[in-house]
């Protein structure tokens, strides 16, 4: 279980911005203003490209800590999925991005999200889902554990008409 949850939490790699950038364009450039100013000039960078990775880093295993926290002393709920909406505001690619309309109790939630894992994990009309009212920004859905995690094998084509 704990693996899904890393795997439900966790973005691939290149989709990371930051995480990308970091070592792509930051290591580069330390080491040549490094090379041009000298140890007082390429030490406080590298401090300072060190402690911008780690804290990239550090934000998504929080997150992904927090969920494995919340699965092991969580309680469970029922959820029920309302349907999709759409946040035109938000675009990728022409797209607008995806809103999962949830119910649990009485409260309406709406999850904005571009992830498919995500949308795939929330769209069963009724199932349980573990919560902690200390972490209420994660909601970790009974079909995260039973559904196949990798993409989809067939392939699909679309075409605009």
């Amino acid at each position: 279980m704990s693996r899904r949850i890393t795997y439900f939490y966790s973005k691939p790699f290149y989709t990371s911005f930051g995480l990308m950038f970091n070592p792509c364009f930051g290591a580069p450039l330390i080491v040549f203003f490094g090379s041009i100013g000298g140890w007082i000039i390429f030490v406080p960078l590298l401090l300072a490209w060190a402690g911008i990775f780690y804290l990239i880093l550090s934000v998504k295993s929080k997150k992904i800590k927090k969920a494995k926290e919340v699965y092991e002393f969580g309680y469970e709920t029922t959820i029920y999925f309302q349907g999709i909406d759409y946040n035109y505001s938000v675009q990728v690619n022409g797209a607008p991005q995806p809103m999962i309309l949830l119910r649990i109790n009485s409260e309406t939630i709406k999850v904005k999200t571009f992830n498919q894992r995500v949308i795939r994990a929330f769209d069963v009309p009724v199932q349980r889902t573990y919560m902690m009212d200390k972490y209420p920004d994660i909601i970790l859905p009974e079909n995260l554990f039973s559904m196949n995690m990798a993409n989809p094998s067939t392939k699909l084509r679309s075409i605009d008409m």
